[in-house]
């Protein structure tokens, strides 16, 4: 869970990024940019373990992986 301090103000925001295989598993997930909030990091790490697996990638991409930055901006929550 994230701070509720945090989570009432609305300015948290960082960035992971990660990679997904062929069959959809994820893998390489670095903090790419800190919240600077200990707690909003952790979730968003949480929140990417969860989804894995993925669905697996289209059968028609010629690659193997796919590499995808996301944003997990709590200004952006209702």
């Amino acid at each position: 869970t994230i701070d509720p301090a945090v989570r009432a103000a609305r300015q948290a925001h960082c960035v992971m990024t990660f990679r997904i295989y062929r069959d959809g598993t994820v893998k390489n997930m670095p903090l790419f940019q800190s919240s600077g909030n200990l707690s909003m990091d952790n979730s968003a790490q949480r929140a990417l373990l969860s989804s894995n697996p993925m669905p697996p990638l289209p059968s028609d991409y010629s690659g193997s992986y796919v590499d995808v930055t996301f944003d997990f901006n709590l200004a952006l929550t209702r």
